[in-house]
């Protein structure tokens, strides 16, 4: 179960400028609400996601240990994520990997700072899945940063309600 004031609390060792999302196929698609939150909510964070091979392939220049990354995969195997997540490591970003399978490649300390596991299906929250996961992660993220943030609660208080707000919505 994440725990996301300890993991803010240790990503907040480092002076974070920058945080790029990487994913590829289906994974990709859950990074980009929470690409736009930073962009819109943090006054002192630059946003950036792209698919993992282009992240790799640009390696910016900024992408260096004043970065936060976030690599996910549903397989925890897909090559161009496990190449992003070792490139980010290797310029000295904090990486966060986050997969539905434990023993995936993902899962190897050598490529991230934090590992994280989810699980899928019908039953696990909404709060319990990538995009909720990004969700808390960053607005704890903001809320420990940034003294100007104002939504915190308001965002804790949507993802304690969004599972019903899902139940409603499929009923109707």
């Amino acid at each position: 179960m994440l725990n996301e004031k300890e993991l803010v609390m240790e990503i907040k060792k480092r002076n974070i400028k920058d945080v790029f999302f990487a994913a590829c196929g289906g994974s990709y698609n859950d990074l980009f609400p929470i690409h736009y939150f930073v962009e819109n909510e943090s006054k002192n964070l630059r946003s950036k996601c792209l698919t993992a091979r282009e992240l790799s392939i640009t390696n910016p220049a900024y992408w260096d240990e004043s970065s936060l990354t976030f690599v996910l995969s549903h397989s925890g195997n897909t090559p161009e994520a496990v190449e992003a997540a070792r490139i980010a490591k290797k310029n000295g970003s904090y990486v966060i990997t986050i997969s539905n399978e434990k023993e995936s490649a993902l899962a190897d300390p050598a490529l991230a700072d934090k590992f994280i596991v989810y699980e899928w299906g019908e039953q696990i929250s909404h709060k319990e899945e990538p995009m909720g996961i990004l969700y808390r992660i960053m607005n704890e993220y903001l809320h420990e940063t940034e003294p100007t943030y104002s939504k915190y609660e308001d965002l804790i208080d949507g993802l304690n309600k969004i599972d019903d707000i899902i139940v409603e919505a499929r009923r109707l």
